[in-house]
């Protein structure tokens, strides 16, 4: 598993200037060093969970879900707010 971590460290401060064009080759350019019993990991399973790790839904449900607390008081602040200007066009209404 070290390896694995290694690998994903590496591939993670990967620049990318056209996300479009040869992806794969880049990050694996990227990762110096590997060795022929590291080989089979970098496979296409290797690649597509890279392309999933570094997907905006998922960065944000992993915020999400390390952050409780946060998302708590978010939605606890929307919802007095939200509560706050239904209490004062009731009271306009009136």
């Amino acid at each position: 598993m070290n390896s694995v971590d290694k690998y994903i460290k590496a591939a993670k401060n990967v620049l990318i200037k056209s996300p479009e064009k040869d992806l794969e080759k880049k990050i694996i350019q990227r990762i110096a060093n590997v060795s022929s019993d590291d080989e089979k990991l970098l496979d296409e399973n290797f690649l597509d969970y890279m392309k999933k790790i570094n997907s905006r839904p998922y960065i944000l449900s992993e915020w999400i879900l390390n952050n409780p607390g946060k998302i708590a008081l978010v939605l606890a602040g929307s919802a007095a707010f939200a509560l706050l200007i239904y209490i004062m066009l009731r009271k306009t209404k009136r």
